[in-house]
């Protein structure tokens, strides 16, 4: 769990995790530069609580391979996201059939500006997707070990508010640096196998609401 100068979110996220199915333990990447107050009380949420500072503010810092992960699958979120418990459990098991894959939940995709000429990172509710973003996604411990070293790419857009301007320039970076777009478009999303199918009375889905 990546998290910045935000200690009450940081308490209540933790708090959220207790009874959570097949967790390990937590890892909370500590991104300020300043340490844990020692007054913080620590929830207590029935799995180890592993804080490691970092030495700088990144983003990137939520995939460095920390020796406290000892699972295969990872869950990175930052502490700000809201997951209900059969959210992630249903994330959970698509990622075990898609261990070579990000499974996640919040996406994006990528936009021709014509206008302008260039690509935009969008938002925007769309038929189609092409990123998977990492504040609330599974991945292979294996995955984090794969890096790229983007210079044009600030690692601290999450406290700039212009944010999405540094994002447009980093999907365009990306083409330039592979001479095209590498990015690939998908409209498939999973849902579990009775959603929105209604049932006998006597009978209960795996699950509710997803």
């Amino acid at each position: 769990m990546l998290t910045y100068k935000r200690e009450v979110v940081l308490m209540q996220a933790l708090q959220r995790f207790k009874g959570l199915p097949f967790l390990n333990k937590v890892v909370v990447v500590w991104n300020s530069e300043l340490p844990p107050s020692p007054e913080l009380k620590w929830p207590q949420i029935g799995v180890p609580i592993k804080v490691v500072k970092t030495q700088r503010n990144s983003l990137n810092n939520r995939f460095l391979p920390y020796a406290d992960i000892e699972t295969e699958a990872i869950l990175s979120i930052d502490d700000d996201a809201h997951l209900r418990h059969d959210e992630i459990v249903f994330g959970f098991r698509v990622w075990r059939e898609e261990r070579a894959r990000v499974v996640g939940f919040p996406g994006r995709y990528h936009a021709w500006n014509l206008a302008e000429q260039f690509w935009n990172y969008n938002s925007n509710y769309s038929c189609e997707l092409s990123m998977v973003l990492t504040g609330a996604a599974f991945f292979h411990k294996v995955t984090s070990r794969w890096t790229f070293r983007c210079p044009g790419c600030p690692t601290t857009l999450f406290n700039d508010p212009t944010h999405f301007e540094e994002r447009h320039k980093c999907i365009n970076f990306f083409s330039q640096v592979y001479g095209y777009t590498p990015l690939l478009y998908t409209q498939y999303r999973v849902d579990s196998v009775l959603f929105k199918t209604r049932i006998p009375h006597d009978k209960a889905k795996c699950f509710k609401y997803i």
